[in-house]
């Protein structure tokens, strides 16, 4: 029987142990585990838990924001149709390392294909290059009666650490002038 433990030596002497180590972790490596002795709880993680499809290069600077995209056009849908009516701009922030590589490792692409209705799983690697081709060029969010322009200016490359439990964090707000109709973290 393949264990937690065995896995993660075999990946390490492949040269993946970092990559597997995180989602092995939060697949309920036994801490208990001692040297000579059978780990109580066998690998129950699967190869689609450690492998994500979706574009790169890195998977929590595209997929991540790709899917907060695609989540946050899920809750815009839940407002009346007045709420959207009154919107008027979606503001990004990006803080941490999703600021500060936000550009080059295609963040703002990966948010803007979320909220244009793009999964992670259909976003070919031709559609992510035809995104921001040129830095000006627009997109469009459509939700309902609300068809908001998009583009980079809709984005915030925050320089502060965010007031959040860790530092790459991005928001998503929907806004109607000051006020805020929807936000998401």
């Amino acid at each position: 029987m393949l264990t937690r433990r065995s896995f993660l030596a075999m990946s390490a002497l492949c040269g993946g142990g970092l990559a597997f180590a995180p989602a092995a972790a939060l697949a309920g490596f036994d801490p208990a585990w001692r040297p000579g002795h059978a780990p109580d709880r066998p690998l129950d993680i699967s190869v689609f838990e450690m492998f994500k499809i979706g574009p790169g290069p890195s998977s929590s600077h595209t997929i991540a924001p790709m899917k907060a995209g695609n989540d946050f056009l899920a809750l815009m849908k839940t407002l009346d149709a007045g709420a959207l009516r009154r919107a008027d701009r979606i503001t990004v922030r990006l803080y941490g390392s999703l600021a500060a590589t936000g550009i080059g490792h295609a963040t703002h692409k990966a948010v803007t294909g979320g909220l244009t209705g793009v999964s992670p799983e259909e976003a070919s690697a031709e559609l992510m290059d035809s995104l921001y081709r040129d830095m000006k060029a627009g997109y469009t969010v459509t939700c309902g009666p609300l068809s908001l322009p998009f583009g980079m200016e809709n984005f915030v490359f925050e320089t502060a650490e965010p007031d959040a439990p860790y530092s790459d964090v991005l928001t998503i707000e929907l806004r109607a002038g000051e006020k805020v109709l929807l936000e998401r973290e």
